[in-house]
């Protein structure tokens, strides 16, 4: 091998997921270092651009969720090393660490080693500031980078080379799980037993093999006393293919908060084990019990769950000759509050504003399901954060726009939003415009409300860039 291809394979564009913690220099609140969870996409040139999630995972503050937009640059130093330097903006916060707007900024500088063909090794120091609460400081920082190698087209054209696939988009599955908390206490409340709590979210796997996948998950609560409750779990699924039937085994990690839970520092450990059972083409339903448990909390439990799998291609082949077609979404939502909209003191209270991430898969040329999430970061409602589930509809209209309407349910809580116990229900419609190849201008308006009663209930004003692409199994 010579000395270029090295190299050539840590800048070469795709899609790469990253993994990673900060451990911070100053202990200036309860958390004390966080863990990163990052899908980004690499272009020519090393310019990188995706979505991240930091959440708290060393400390007593678990429940701390920032999410946002992730950019960077590697620049190539060696033929097995890159210097890789990064800048997060987010929104978030949780576990009452944030008493403002929650708004996060991250800078970053780091080594990116290839260990092994697809692995790369991620030493550096970060600069972690968060509006609204006194987390200002440097830190160390150390992650995992793997390069998926997924076969993409942008927009929706065809590409006949699959020859560098290494992973495909197996499946997408909207869950609903039951955490049994057992003889957990409630945060800040010893004694206190903490509730039973009722969760929805959804998964999205990864696989090159019949026999296991990567997969990564969250949830929300939507009922028990933990309203403000979230999660997010990423690890390995193994399989026993006995047709028509799937065994599995799940191992994974994560943070998990919010609400009553008191998840100590935030970083949980999840073991469980599954059933899958066939209802129609390439549709499943997946059975699965679980324990998730924090490392130095007092969250403890038993989560016994379904999932409707959507598969993306022969489940028992582990490939097939299909292709699918995504959108990825970033933008800002603006909530404008009713009279309803907080618990306490003013109970309508200044304008929020909200990072949105989404995710479409087309089903069909005009109907498709989204995953949509959520962080204030201006507004007073540091810790408020969203997670949404549903079908959208698109109507063509004169110079390729398009007109899309969407409905929506879901989870949601924290900084005092009268959500009701978290489950959600909504709206909006929103006109999309081409402006640069693949890339689409949208904008739209719509509104939330709790399904449990009256609450919140505001006008939702969005604007953001959506990216079709396609993949292929």
């Amino acid at each position: 091998m010579s000395a270029s291809e090295p190299r050539m394979k840590l800048s070469q564009e795709g899609l790469r997921f990253m993994f990673g913690a900060d451990i911070f220099r100053l202990q200036q609140s309860e958390i004390t270092g966080f863990n990163a969870i990052s899908m980004v996409y690499a272009f020519p040139g090393g310019i990188y651009l995706g979505n991240s999630v930091y959440s708290s995972a060393f400390g007593t503050g678990g429940g701390f969720f920032v999410g946002g937009i992730e950019a960077g640059f590697w620049l190539p130093v060696h033929s097995r090393m890159q210097l890789q330097t990064g800048l997060f903006v987010g929104g978030g916060g949780g576990a009452s660490q944030v008493g403002g707007d929650g708004l996060m900024f991250r800078s970053s500088a780091a080594l990116a080693i290839q260990v092994t063909d697809g692995w790369v090794f991620n030493p550096g120091i970060s600069y972690v500031s968060v509006s609204g609460s006194s987390i200002s400081t440097a830190a160390l920082s150390v992650g995992l980078t793997r390069k998926l190698d997924i076969a993409l087209s942008g927009g929706y054209r065809e590409r006949t080379d699959q020859s560098e696939r290494a992973f495909r988009v197996a499946a997408f599955k909207p869950v609903y799980r039951f955490y049994r908390t057992g003889n957990a206490d409630k945060r800040g409340i010893p004694g206190r037993p903490l509730s039973n709590m009722h969760t929805i979210g959804a998964e999205i796997t990864f696989s090159n093999s019949a026999w296991y996948e990567v997969f990564i998950q969250t949830h929300g609560v939507v009922a028990g006393d933990a309203e403000g409750y979230a999660d997010w779990l990423a690890g390995y699924r193994f399989f026993w293919n006995l047709r028509p039937f799937r065994l599995s085994a799940s191992l994974g990690t994560g943070s998990a908060g919010g609400g009553a839970v008191n998840s100590g520092g935030g970083q949980v450990y999840m073991a469980g084990a599954g059933l899958s059972l066939p209802a129609w083409k390439n549709v499943a339903l997946e059975l699965e019990a679980m324990t998730v448990r924090s490392v130095n909390g007092d969250f403890r439990t038993f989560a016994p769950g379904a999932r409707l799998i959507r598969y993306m291609s022969d489940p028992f082949s582990g490939a097939d000759d299909t292709s699918y077609r995504w959108a990825a979404y970033s933008g800002l939502t603006l909530q404008i509050p009713n009279s309803g909209y907080r618990k306490f003191g003013d109970r309508r209270g200044p304008l929020v504003y909200m990072i949105e991430a989404a995710l479409d898969l087309m089903l069909t040329d005009q109907l498709y399901i989204t995953g949509r999430g959520y962080t204030s970061f201006i507004g007073d409602a540091g810790g408020y954060q969203i997670g949404l589930l549903g079908p959208g509809l698109i109507v063509s209209l004169p110079n390729d726009w398009t007109l899309r309407a969407e409905m929506y349910i879901g989870a949601g809580g924290g900084a005092s939003v009268d959500t009701r116990g978290g489950l959600l229900t909504g709206a909006r419609t929103e006109v999309a415009i081409p402006v640069w190849r693949a890339l689409e201008f949208t904008a739209g308006a719509g509104t939330l409300m709790p399904v449990l009663g009256r609450g919140m209930n505001p006008l939702t004003l969005h604007g953001g860039l959506r990216i079709p692409f396609r993949t292929y199994h």
